[in-house]
């Protein structure tokens, strides 16, 4: 899912190693963000919750929509 979505190579070997990606687009940071807190805290905060959804757009993930 991540390669349709245009994820790098680069990106998704640091995830499957556990470290934490340098990312290249704001949209995969906040995305990265979110799961990692709802994984490991069970939980969303305020801040996560407040991210605008224009940050989350078709246009951060562009080859995933195609």
């Amino acid at each position: 899912m991540a390669r349709k979505a245009g994820v790098s190579e680069t990106t998704i070997s640091a995830i499957k190693s556990g470290a934490k990606p340098e990312f290249e687009n704001q949209g995969e940071a906040i995305t990265y963000a979110i799961a990692q807190e709802i994984d490991q805290a069970h939980e969303l905060s305020d801040s996560n919750i407040k991210v605008p959804a224009s940050a989350l757009a078709s246009e951060t993930f562009p080859n995933y929509w195609a």
